[in-house]
């Protein structure tokens, strides 16, 4: 009798588990078979008000909420103009492959993706959309937005400086539009629920307990990446490269007085930025010094830069003689002479703002014509005498003339590395940016696809 008793309950118990074990091959196979993610916007971290002209920075937290994904998965967030719908400015940070071989098979990721705006030159109450994509490959498959205002132009109640920044926190709840795979897994959820159920409840019925029986099942947590904390604003210790994307991954732009080296191979990125970083060093007041051996660029920044800006070059006497902005320095053969022309040259400019950006486009010659010893030695001297006369220091160096570990030598004296490099992405040759190295700041290893468009 008793036999027969037990046999209801064990078709029960079978029964559960073969739902279980259904229900569960039919998780993993939607898991592995289904790469799609949801996307929430956690946070925005943003000026509450601003000047007119400045470079604001935005960070936007987002939680990634993903099954396995066999592409690389990239979050990207554009800062849209909520008035015109155009786009102002767009970054991303690349996440990997997502990849979980173990239940519930879903893994959360918490990244933050900076943006540099430059606010509107009235007053205005700036509306701002925040538009946060999730891209497995090339294809979107998450997307969510949220609106914020800045108010512009508006004098501050308490004295600040043009660039000080204020937060303000922003947290939505709102889901991504892709497909949402969290009805699935609600049911599959509910029908093991339904199966330990009807189980639990047979059992307390033969048994005859009086008592209730509460189960509390804690699922196991996503994985979380922190990523790196930014400023969330440009401070007065620092200035404009003129290309917004870098600047917010240097967390507000380059710092005064810095000494930083830009490791990249001669091409058409590079002389872009620095063009850039030029325009941009004088339109914010600063004097310019660019200090060079080639004809070639020297010719450019001289009749491109008339005010404030001057060219230091070994090929001076091949440029209009007219031009009171070029000096002429020794060549690289003899370092000491080098110095003694430069300190010569900087003497006879009228009056530079205190402000001096130097830029160095003959570390690669140097270091060519000297090897790395004595570059070395020449170079910690320098970049001394400059930071005592209030120069902040930009100097590019090409890693493919010489071997890595005597790159590494020259590269060990600067307080900032930036690095320019080629490989394949989306089927073709790009050039990306990463910055390497900011002594004592906070900024973003996050790499940096260079558009040429915008560094026109």
């Amino acid at each position: 009798m008793s036999k027969l008793r037990a046999e209801p309950l064990f078709v029960v118990l079978l029964c559960a588990l073969v739902a279980v074990g259904s229900v569960g091959q039919l998780w993993t196979w939607y898991a592995t078979a289904a790469p799609v993610c949801q996307v929430q916007i956690t946070g925005i971290d943003f000026p509450a008000s601003a000047q007119l002209n400045q470079t604001l920075l935005i960070s936007t937290h987002l939680m990634l909420t993903c099954n396995p994904v066999n592409q690389n998965v990239v979050a990207e967030v554009d800062v849209v103009s909520a008035d015109t719908g155009k786009t102002i400015t767009t970054n991303s940070t690349g996440i990997g492959v997502i990849q979980v071989a173990t239940p519930p098979y879903i893994k959360i990721v918490n990244v933050t993706v900076m943006d540099a705006v430059r606010t509107p030159s009235e007053v205005v109450n700036w509306g701002l959309q925040i538009l946060a994509w999730v891209f497995a490959g090339t294809s979107a498959i998450a997307n969510v937005r949220q609106l914020i205002h800045v108010q512009v132009g508006v004098a501050q109640v308490t004295p600040t400086t043009s660039t000080e920044v204020t937060q303000s926190q922003t947290s939505i709840t709102t889901s991504s539009t892709s497909t949402n795979f969290g009805v699935i897994g609600g049911a599959i959820v509910l029908a093991v629920a339904l199966a330990l159920l009807a189980s639990l409840v047979f059992l307390m019925r033969r048994r005859k307990k009086k008592s209730a029986m509460v189960d509390h099942v804690g699922g196991p947590q996503g994985e979380k990446h922190e990523s790196q904390a930014v400023p969330v604003g440009a401070t007065t210790d620092s200035f404009s490269t003129g290309y917004l994307e870098l600047d917010a991954l240097l967390g507000g732009g380059l710092p005064y007085g810095y000494a930083i080296v830009l490791v990249s191979p001669p091409c058409d990125e590079r002389d872009l930025l620095f063009r850039k970083i030029i325009e941009s060093s004088l339109s914010s007041g600063n004097s310019v010094f660019f200090m060079s051996r080639d004809l070639g660029r020297s010719q450019d920044v001289a009749k491109r830069y008339t005010s404030n800006c001057y060219v230091l070059t070994t090929q001076a006497d091949k440029i209009a003689p007219s031009s009171p902005n070029v000096s002429k320095i020794s060549s690289v053969l003899n370092l000491n002479d080098l110095n003694i022309s430069f300190s010569n040259a900087l003497g006879a400019t009228p009056n530079p703002s205190t402000r001096k950006i130097l830029i160095v486009d003959l570390l690669s010659d140097v270091l060519l014509e000297h090897r790395a010893l004595t570059t070395r030695k020449w170079l910690d001297d320098f970049i001394a005498r400059r930071k005592s006369e209030g120069f902040t220091i930009l100097a590019t160096l090409n890693p493919l003339i010489t071997t890595a570990q005597e790159s590494q030598t020259i590269i060990d004296l600067f307080d900032g590395v930036i690095e320019i490099y080629e490989k394949a992405f989306q089927g073709r040759s790009r050039r990306f940016l990463i910055v390497k190295k900011l002594y004592a700041r906070k900024y973003m290893e996050t790499e940096l696809v260079l558009d040429k468009d915008k560094l026109f």
